[in-house]
């Protein structure tokens, strides 16, 4: 995420949120784009959340598509970094990029169970094991790659873009603004959680799921919507 956006007020959203035909349209994308129970998808589906880091989403569809195409068969992280590299793929952590494609890769093929939730693990259990385990997933994208994997889950995207849209007046304990907050390379996880809460309030008011509620307000905010169909161009057929 890293386009020009402008904060919404909250009558804005409430509007935005209350247009039915709206919702059905976001509804119908995130049936095309849910995995289900297919891993092989779900694993598709973080490879996208892991090449989506510093890059504009174009940029990370066209990554994705060239890495998919060999998907799961790539031969070494050094290999990945050529074709990322070829792709302007983000000059930052290109290599992180690479190690948690390889990560990704790995996985799938020997044990594909652990793109599913475990016994007893909530939501956030979840995040935090993805982002625990697969080298370039910080917390916000990997909350966005559960949310790929889980779109109609309690767990949508939480960055510092979606968080000036949602909470531009937001303050800490100690009275630090979110813009201040947000200038940080990490920012605090309290923010993300305050960021989470907000948008789970918000799809309990309209009975939207959470993740659709992020989608929409972050697409209301830049004026466009973003076509995340292009992940399912990497399914296998």
């Amino acid at each position: 995420m890293n386009s020009t956006t402008h904060a919404l007020s909250a009558q804005d959203i409430d509007r935005i949120l209350s247009d039915q035909n709206l919702v059905a349209q976001y509804h119908q994308y995130a049936e095309h784009i849910n995995p289900g129970l297919d891993a092989d998808k779900r694993s598709r589906a973080m490879v996208m959340a892991i090449l989506s880091a510093n890059v504009s989403f174009s940029k990370a569809c066209q990554a994705y598509l060239l890495v998919m195409a060999h998907f799961p068969h790539w031969e070494s992280v050094s290999q990945l970094i050529g074709v990322l590299m070829a792709q302007s793929c983000g000059s930052i952590g290109v290599s992180l990029k690479a190690r948690g494609i390889m990560q990704v890769q790995y996985l799938i093929t020997h044990n594909p169970g652990w793109f599913f939730m475990q016994n007893e693990e909530t939501t956030w259990d979840f995040v935090k094991r993805v982002e625990q385990t697969i080298p370039g997933l910080g917390l916000c994208k990997a909350m966005f790659a559960v949310a790929l994997m889980m779109p109609f889950s309690d767990i949508c995207c939480i960055d510092r873009h979606i968080l000036r849209v949602l909470l531009p007046t937001w303050t800490n304990g100690n009275g630090r603004g979110v813009n201040e907050l947000l200038q940080k390379i990490q920012f605090p996880i309290s923010a993300i959680r305050v960021g989470l809460e907000k948008v789970r309030e918000l799809a309990y008011l309209h009975h939207i799921p959470v993740f659709l509620v992020q989608w929409i307000v972050w697409d209301a905010s830049r004026g466009h919507v973003e076509d995340h169909a292009y992940i399912t161009k990497g399914w296998r057929q």
